[in-house]
């Protein structure tokens, strides 16, 4: 799965383009057209360039998954077409053979074989219902070998027409990416202070229907997509911290998941004006930071004692430009002009395919100092139970708060 976020314009950009964005009517690249507050499998962008002959040539060699991402109703008009085409086609050329002479002539003696008569023939022919030349049931075309080799190549032609059209519909009708549907994105995000550091975070999960069948090997991506027209990197990815990206960002979906993406200053959401601070100014103070702890924190990575000793010296040398302040981060997201994509991926069971879930948070669905509402319980019979009407639903939370990673037994 693969969140997108449209991070905010960012200083650099002049007047006059900031104007221009601030009075622009965004939209987003992945927009909110399923219910329960989801996103479809469509990214919205106009795509120029496609009458170069260069493009239509790649198009030809990718014509398979080209026409699979056609509409259903396409298709099917596609198919009509092309019976409906060569049917036409093999009429006329029946009509064509009749004339050559009295031998290859599916009329009777004297008489043209009529446009009504060659279509009907050669429905016949497509359609294989059995049938004699139309004057005479016993005759076969003994004494015309090409109106014999006329016959074959209708169905011949009818044979692959059939795999190839049906082929197509099949894997348009039984695509993986219906399969992503079932994967649920929360309808907002939010931004918390925790140990001094600032993680913006969304939930995610898989809907179960009859019986459960889990994604297999489902994994988590993220990016920033900057609405910025001069600016180099429009899109940047979002580096995870839960689930830690370096080890493939695997989810286990049969529960509600948080995902959590630490926004320091390597971070696309990191303000601007928080490097316009001076040198030996931590934009959050110091006294306000709680000492680092030598247990496993909330939402921190899952590390080693080696990995903790690694971080207090980077920790050192970045002391300077510790976080920023809850203000800075409030002004700069808030009239964002950018977008947080996502996008959940896994193979379905049962299937050699992959799934692919899209999802995409704007400024307008941030929630600060707030997190997710508990959505898991156990039922009176000791069954774990997961309550999807609590799954949107956030509550506020203390600004810079430390949450410790417990035992569930002590």
């Amino acid at each position: 799965m693969a969140p997108i976020l449209q991070p905010p314009v960012h200083s650099h950009l002049h007047g006059k383009e900031m104007g221009y964005w601030q009075r622009a009517q965004l939209r987003r690249l992945v927009r909110r057209d399923y219910p329960f507050h989801q996103s479809g499998d469509k990214i919205h962008m106009h795509r120029s360039g496609w009458k170069l002959t260069e493009l239509r040539q790649i198009a030809m060699l990718d014509w398979f998954h080209v026409l699979i991402e056609w509409s259903l109703g396409g298709l099917l008009a596609l198919t009509v077409a092309m019976y409906t085409l060569l049917v036409l086609l093999f009429g006329l050329l029946y009509m064509a053979i009749d004339r050559r002479g009295e031998d290859c002539g599916l009329a009777p003696p004297g008489q043209d074989l009529s446009w009504q008569t060659a279509i009907a023939f050669s429905v016949e022919t497509f359609s294989t219902i059995g049938y004699g030349v139309p004057f005479d049931s016993t005759a076969f075309f003994d004494n015309c070998m090409v109106l014999t080799v006329a016959v074959y190549s209708q169905a011949l032609t009818f044979i692959l027409l059939n795999a190839t059209l049906l082929g197509i519909i099949f894997a348009r009708v039984g695509r993986a990416s219906t399969r992503a549907a079932q994967v649920l994105f929360s309808d907002k995000a939010t931004i918390r202070c925790v140990r001094g550091r600032f993680y913006f975070s969304f939930q995610v999960g898989e809907a179960s229907f009859l019986q459960y069948h889990p994604i297999v090997e489902a994994h988590v991506r993220a990016y920033a997509v900057l609405h910025e027209r001069a600016a180099l990197f429009q899109t940047r990815v979002l580096r995870l911290t839960n689930p830690n990206d370096e080890i493939g960002g695997m989810l286990f979906l049969a529960t509600p998941q948080l995902v959590s993406h630490r926004i320091d200053r390597w971070s696309p959401l990191f303000p601007p004006a928080c490097f316009r601070a001076r040198p030996l100014e931590p934009t959050l103070p110091l006294s306000r930071v709680p000492p680092a702890p030598l247990r496993p924190t909330f939402p921190g990575l899952v590390m080693r004692e080696d990995d903790v000793d690694a971080e207090d010296t980077i920790d050192a040398a970045l002391r300077d430009r510790r976080q920023q302040a809850e203000l800075a981060a409030r002004c700069e997201h808030a009239p964002a002009a950018a977008e947080a994509r996502h996008a959940a991926a896994g193979a379905g069971l049962g299937r050699a395919s992959c799934s692919l879930a899209r999802h995409s948070y704007m400024s307008s669905d941030l929630r600060f100092d707030a997190g997710f509402a508990p959505t898991m319980s156990i039922t009176d019979e000791g069954v774990p139970q997961v309550d999807w009407e609590e799954f949107h639903k956030t509550v506020d939370l203390p600004f810079n708060t430390s949450c410790w990673v417990g035992s569930s037994h002590s």
